[in-house]
């Protein structure tokens, strides 16, 4: 595999960031979690997204933390992609550094997101489709800059 990324290396730059695009669109957008409440009617599902009424200020920090982390991610690839024959040490050694920052984002933000949940009285709750993309993509992104780190 690392062959492979090794002799398409401007394939995969692009495809990162097409991935670290896509990740902040849905980080953005998508729930970051969600819980159930009880109601009147009944349990009902609520979400924790960037400006709910269910987000916890919390919730929205590591949201728009780890989407920054994203775009610069995004914004390192689209470089190395530009400047592909002279594409530097340093800054494919910054973009792992904020790959795994990004990494250490959704962990943490995920257990404190439980954690909160937890202390209320909440029937249920989940870690959703915000918390896993950026967990996915920071991996991914991690092991690309990794590999690309090694090329150099």
């Amino acid at each position: 595999l690392m062959e492979i990324i090794r002799n398409n290396y401007k394939i995969f730059i692009l495809v990162i960031l097409a991935l670290n695009i896509i990740g902040v669109i849905l980080v953005l957008s998508s729930p970051f979690g969600g819980m159930t409440v009880a109601t009147y009617y009944g349990p009902r599902d609520r979400f924790a997204s960037l400006g709910s009424e269910y987000s916890e200020a919390l919730d929205n920090l590591f949201i728009v933390l780890i989407a920054v982390c994203l775009s610069v991610t995004a914004l390192f690839s689209f470089i190395l992609n530009r400047a592909l024959q002279d594409h530097s040490r340093k800054t494919i050694n910054l973009a792992t550094t904020i790959s795994i920052i990004t990494v250490v984002l959704a962990i943490t933000g995920g257990v404190l997101f439980n954690i909160i949940r937890a202390e209320t009285n909440y029937l249920d709750w989940w870690l959703d489709t915000g918390f896993y993309t950026s967990l996915i993509v920071g991996l991914i992104n991690t092991f690309f800059y990794a590999v690309a780190l090694r090329k150099t």
